[in-house]
């Protein structure tokens, strides 16, 4: 996977912050399923 396709700036970067987002809520809820009275 030498050549990858050529990505728009604005394409990367709501790519990069979708997934970020997605890290953010899983583990937001793995934690709150780990320790329930962390958000307390």
């Amino acid at each position: 996977m030498v050549e990858l396709p050529k990505f728009r700036v604005d394409d990367s970067s709501i790519i990069i912050n979708l997934s970020k987002s997605l890290l953010t809520i899983f583990l937001s809820i793995y934690y709150f399923s780990e320790y329930p009275m962390g958000f307390l």
